[in-house]
């Protein structure tokens, strides 16, 4: 099946217009495939086929329209911060948001500044309904929106409920923080798969209703098996929980359930929605990260839905001490997903399947699920051995002596928790001197060449490349006895150059936009090469760049 929109080229949304549906599957497929296989710890998954949707156009449970300076309505164009490329006739927007989107081109035709974006979201039920919110920049005229409200109602009888929401200027985001009722209730009830959860504006939802209700059937088919396997009812905790449609499904089949949510208002839709259900619900208005690093309850099963940018390393660290016998993670992103899988094989918990699910049809987004099990941690890999040296390979986010051979090992090159790359250990004593290579990308654009001399050590750094304002650098390290980068690296962050994601020398927002934009998730920082020598005694190892850098570079770009 082909599927052909009169918007294209110009409409950036849907890439995958006038491809052949199989070919879109496969293509989904051997995207995921081809993440999971970056990581030698996840080559053991076997990658099932893409799961279809069974309805590929007018699909959309929720869309997010910016308005043009003529009434426009639609996506920003390719490249560009204010064309606005109107889609009156778009193909995978639900059929009555194509109906609303077309009686706002008709009320906002040659009026300037009434509204800047559009947020649609349609309502399961015996009649379709809808909700919408009108989003507007700071300033604007409230007695026309109003009346713009009361006009496009009159236009649209199904809308249920409208809102004003006021835009942050300059934002990426296309809602703001104040949302304000105009006409109609606050809350809907909506019909996600099996369960009724309570829909407000800018609440989560998934964008292909079918799709969603494949999920909540994986889910609840991997509770039931633990239930057998358990004798009882499994307690389970979703993190990230927002309306907590997933969670309510397992409630609904006896579960235990506790939502961490961070928004209150969803919080309290939760419990709303939890009236009569089998299972004990109980939410928890926190950040996921906070809670479970905090918590000392214990959970069968584990369910996450987490944004694009996926889990932060203490939270997977944190979770993986649950210990729980399930672990549901639900994916919106190939990359992020295969990097944390990667890291949770790690601390003891992998999958043996993950299916990629076609969330977005048309598009190139890539939805996926994993279903993990307690599995035993991997250790890291021995690179060499030379007398009593012992060189293994540091995955990220391990702490230096966790990787060592044996409790009384003694660090030849101290590095810190969050660099990869070879790392060398031995248990004796004595005069070693040591050479290495590093690669780097460090904030700002540094010099082509330079030098630190950091207590003892002499450091050298050529640039690679600079990638989108920041610097690919390599580092050449020599010493005697020990080895440190992290003096080096001290030396670099008061130079206006630290590691990207570097928890301890990144400025705070930098690291926060490292990991919401680009997914990383700890200092950007790979030893490809060592040389340890004492006399006769040389140990050399070579160390392959890891791939979540390899991603982290390749997404700069």
């Amino acid at each position: 099946m082909i599927v052909d929109c009169p918007h294209k080229p110009g409409c950036p949304g849907c890439s995958y217009i006038g491809v052949e549906y199989a070919k879109q599957l496969e293509t989904k497929r051997t995207a995921l495939a081809d993440s999971l296989a970056a990581y030698p710890t996840l080559s053991a998954i076997s990658v099932n086929e893409t799961e279809g949707a069974p309805a590929i156009e007018h699909y959309r449970t929720r869309v997010k329209w910016m308005i043009g300076p003529r009434g426009e309505v639609g996506l920003y164009a390719d490249g560009s911060t204010h064309d606005v490329v109107d889609i009156p006739s778009c193909r995978i927007a639900g059929e009555l948001s194509v109906r609303i989107g077309r009686a706002l081109r008709e009320l906002l035709h040659g009026e300037k500044g009434i509204l800047s974006a559009v947020d649609i979201r349609e309502i399961a039920g015996a009649e379709p309904r809808a909700m919408v919110t009108l989003v507007i920049d700071a300033g604007a005229d409230p007695n026309a929106v109003a009346a713009l409200a009361r006009d496009l109602q009159a236009k649209v009888g199904a809308i249920a409920s409208l809102f004003v929401n006021e835009r942050v200027a300059g934002s990426p985001q296309v809602l703001g923080p104040r949302t304000r009722s105009l006409i109609g209730a606050p809350a809907l009830v909506d019909r996600v798969g099996t369960v009724d959860v309570i829909a407000t504006p800018g609440s989560f939802v998934q964008a292909h209703r079918a799709q969603a209700g494949f999920i909540e059937k994986r889910l609840v088919d991997a509770a039931v098996r633990l239930k057998d396997e358990l004798g009882r009812s499994p307690s389970v905790l979703e993190l990230y929980a927002g309306s907590g449609a997933l969670g309510l499904a397992l409630a609904r089949t006896g579960c235990d359930v506790t939502f961490v949510e961070s928004y209150a208002p969803a919080a309290e839709s939760i419990m709303k929605a939890s009236a009569g259900l089998r299972g004990s619900v109980r939410t928890i208005t926190e950040d996921a990260e906070t809670f479970v690093r905090s918590t000392s309850d214990r959970f069968d099963m584990v369910v996450v839905d987490p944004p694009r940018r996926g889990l932060p390393p203490l939270l997977r660290a944190a979770a993986a001490r649950l210990s729980p016998r399930c672990f549901a993670y639900v994916s919106c992103d190939p990359e992020t997903f295969a990097r944390d899988l990667d890291h949770l094989a790690r601390l003891g918990i992998q999958a043996e399947t993950a299916t990629p699910i076609d969330m977005l049809p048309l598009t190139a987004h890539v939805e996926a699920l994993a279903v993990l099990r307690p599995t035993p941690p991997n250790a890291p890999p021995e690179l060499a051995r030379a007398a009593n040296v012992v060189v293994i390979e540091k995955p990220a986010h391990a702490a230096v002596n966790d990787c060592a051979p044996n409790p009384r090992a003694r660090a030849i090159v101290a590095l810190e928790a969050g660099v990869s790359g070879a790392l060398a250990f031995s248990t004796s004593d004595g005069k070693w001197t040591s050479k290495l290579s590093a690669r780097c990308v460090v904030s700002g654009v540094a010099r082509e060449r330079g030098r630190i001399r950091a207590l003892g050590a002499e450091a050298t750094y050529r640039r690679i490349r600079v990638v989108s304002g920041h610097s690919e650098i390599e580092l050449s390290l020599e010493s005697t006895h020990t080895a440190s980068l992290s003096r080096v690296l001290d030396r670099l962050a008061s130079f206006g150059h630290a590691p990207l994601g570097d928890v301890s020398r990144a400025h705070p927002s930098a690291l926060r936009h490292a990991f919401d934009a680009r997914g990383i998730d700890r200092a950007m920082v790979h030893v490809e090469h060592i040389r340890i020598a004492r006399g006769e005694t040389v140990v050399e190892a070579k160390s392959e760049l890891a791939p979540d850098f390899k991603r982290a570079v390749a997404r700069l770009e």
